[in-house]
């Protein structure tokens, strides 16, 4: 009798070191399949074969995966035509894939490739085949040849055209950017073929460059109607629920950016001759937003509210994320408030409360507007200096402490753009890091640090921040980088020696500060860490120096801290059984991966879109001279990055004052007659050449020095 048909029997058969490959049809003699089971085992086949597990070679013949050195996961094309597959299995290194080996594979697509490991020990790969596409959707610009057309992508990563026939160009004139849905994708020689489903309009045209970055991600602005029906419903809910204290006497304040619509957080604090009382106290979401429901469906798949130039795509509807969330001034709104005691000097926490309230904003204050009140140069009433001097005390001593612990403190610009009314960049700068930011930082860190510690005390099913230390190889690929910096040796042989501590890293950045690579070396650092990302197990955040970290303080734009305050509103109101902590346990494990993936994205998404409006700026200033930043080489040139953030690329062939070799092991240009060096982090003069706003790319050329 004939052993049922599993796919852990088959593969099983496919790892035996006696296999030898063979079609479907010998498979299944192999097994001992007759009939219906036929059938059964090709399905079962074409289902691992999408999963990455096996592979039917041309010939029909079907091999283990893993056997035969291949491995699943996406391909991500660079700007220069090569790419990298980051595999479906996170133990496996990235794989570099040169442009002759993608085969039909484009940036996104889901692909199988060969390993090869190359004489240096790295791994390299080949596309074997595309398991699924990445892209159904393109944005690029229509150029019609006669009643046909090409769409010409945007994003440099894909560089195939889209061929459009006849009949499918949507009424799109020649020259405008446009949405085209791909119909039959790249086979061989033959381009893929698409119709064009919306007209976004020509490339000058205001908005145009925002809104060709939201559909090239294909982020979704409106919410499905019955997310929209849920939170028109929410007003309902303000006075049922749990019973809350009320905190409305308690003056509070919120420090938020000028333009801000959404109030996660609020502060009070309080001192009390030998200790410090902080109450942080976050927007209670979890009360509105119903566990299983169609608003909270829409949120998980969001995940992050998305911040573009001049807009906002919102995790939330509005009626909820701009107005009955939202802790505005003046209004009553429910809050889920940590109260913690914190004994001077030490800062300890000696005790801790967390429970439902209701509070009201007596003052909104804006970041700008709160340092110059801390400065004495703005007028305000007592009380908000008052509420402001003693926050700033705290969160100073808070600082203090976070860096003699190894707390990491990058400087990581962040470009402000001012755009008109019709959505134009007039001014570009960079957002001005003054410490009544930091003050709320401080306190929200301090939330989240203690709200972490208190869960892990309470054995709950938790969605924990973490941040992994940064992996031996990364650190001495960073050294050797950062080698041709003016920087001590000893600082940067110290990266590879005895392991890396937040502690040896911050001697670093310090020596940097006030150096012109300060920002360069922050940039270099921040690529050298892994991301951070969510967990149901506490790894620790190696970047503040903390065992316990989670993010609790903005539910409005983070699912992650949605969650975090459910759990906590559950074992508030009673606790749970373990049958309960195990489902939730299991569910916060798949969205943390998740919600992981998704932030990715949306960085990527607000990456671009902010880069767009550098670009869209940086047009209007062909042949000016600026200062910059060398801030990264290649044998074909090096990239600079100007004062305004916005960066651009010096062809090194078009720097005509000496033949300039690059000598990679020491990361720098040497003139071979003049021996001028061009190094990382050099200040420089540069010219701006020309603007690419279609592929966000601009060229640069060094000023002449007389």
């Amino acid at each position: 009798m004939a052993r049922k048909l599993s796919k852990t029997r088959l593969v099983k058969a496919l790892a035996s070191r006696s296999y030898r490959p063979l079609d479907v049809e010998g498979l299944g003699r192999l097994l001992g399949l007759v009939g219906d089971e036929l059938g059964a085992l090709r399905d079962l086949v074409e289902e691992l074969e999408r999963k990455g597990v096996v592979y039917v070679n041309p010939r029909g013949k079907v091999v283990l995966c893993e056997k035969a050195g291949m491995v699943a996961g996406v391909l991500e094309v660079l700007p220069q035509g090569y790419g990298f597959v980051r595999p479906d299995d996170p133990e496996h290194p990235d794989l570099f894939v040169p442009r002759s080996e993608m085969g039909d594979a484009l940036d996104g697509d889901r692909v199988l490739v060969k390993r090869f490991r190359e004489s240096d020990g790295r791994f390299s790969g080949s596309v074997v085949k595309v398991l699924s596409r990445g892209r159904e959707r393109m944005v690029g610009r229509l150029v019609l040849l006669g009643e046909d057309g090409l769409v010409c992508p945007q994003d440099p990563r894909y560089d195939t055209d889209v061929v459009v026939p006849a009949g499918m160009t949507g009424g799109a004139r020649d020259g405008q950017v446009v949405v085209v849905r791909i119909v039959k994708h790249k086979e061989g020689k033959n381009p893929p073929v698409g119709e064009v489903v919306k007209v976004l309009g020509y490339p000058d045209d205001p908005g145009v460059d925002v809104a060709s970055v939201v559909e090239e991600f294909g982020v979704v602005s409106d919410f499905p109607a019955e997310a929209e029906e849920e939170a028109s419903r929410a007003y309902r809910l303000f006075s049922s629920g749990p019973r809350r204290e009320d905190l409305e006497d308690l003056y509070t304040i919120t420090i938020d950016p000028r333009d801000a619509k959404d109030f996660d957080d609020a502060v009070s604090v309080a001192d009390e001759g030998d200790a410090y009382r902080v109450w942080v106290h976050i927007a209670d979401v979890s009360h509105f937003v119903e566990e299983g429901g169609a608003l909270d469906a829409e949120a998980a798949r969001r995940a992050f509210s998305v911040y573009l130039p001049g807009q906002v795509v919102p995790m939330l509807p509005p009626a909820l994320s701009s107005d009955l969330c939202s802790l505005k001034e003046g209004v009553s709104r429910l809050a889920f408030t940590a109260e913690m005691e914190l004994s001077k000097p030490s800062l300890t926490v000696r005790s801790f409360r967390l429970y439902k309230s209701i509070v009201r904003v007596d003052r909104r204050l804006y970041y700008e507007q709160a340092q110059r009140i801390l400065d004495g140069l703005e007028e305000a009433p007592e009380e908000v200096v008052k509420t402001l001097s003693l926050m700033s005390e705290v969160a100073s001593s808070l600082r203090e402490m976070r860096l003699r612990s190894g707390a990491l403190e990058l400087n990581v610009p962040e470009p402000r753009i001012v755009l008109d009314d019709r959505g134009f960049p007039v001014q570009v700068d960079v957002s001005p890091r003054v410490f009544a930011y930091r003050i709320i930082e401080e306190f929200m860190v301090l939330a989240n640090r203690v709200v972490a510690e208190a869960a892990w005390k309470w054995d709950l099913p938790f969605v924990y921040r973490v941040h992994e230390e940064p992996s031996p190889e990364k650190l001495e690929e960073f050294a050797h980088v950062i080698g041709g910096l003016p920087i001590p040796r000893r600082l940067a042989h110290r990266l590879s020696r005895g392991g890396v501590t937040p502690g040896k890293l911050s001697e670093l950045l310090d020596f940097s500060r006030g150096k012109p690579y300060e920002r360069l070396l922050s940039m270099m650092l921040l690529r050298t860490l892994p991301r951070a990302r969510y967990d149901v197990e506490p790894l620790g955040h190696f970047g503040l120096a903390l065992d316990f970290y989670c993010h609790f303080t903005s539910p409005i734009r983070r699912y992650a801290d949605l969650l975090v305050h459910r759990v906590l509103s559950e074992h508030l109101e009673g606790g749970m059984g373990q049958s309960r902590k195990r489902e939730l346990k299991a569910l916060f494990r798949e969205l943390s991966a998740h919600i992981s993936a998704r932030e990715a994205f949306v960085d990527e998404v607000e990456r671009e879109a902010i880069k767009s409006k550098l670009m869209r700026f940086m047009s209007g200033r062909i042949g000016e001279v600026m200062d910059g930043v060398i801030s990264g080489l290649t044998p074909s040139g090096l990239f600079v990055e100007l004062e305004c953030t916005a960066e651009g690329f010096v062809p090194i062939y078009s720097v005509e004052d000496d033949y300039y070799v690059f000598d990679r092991r020491n990361q720098r240009f040497v003139g071979r007659r003049s021996g001028r060096v061009l190094r990382l982090g050099d200040p420089v003069r540069v010219e701006v050449v020309r603007v690419n706003e279609s592929s966000r790319t601009m060229e640069l050329a060094l000023a002449s020095e007389g």
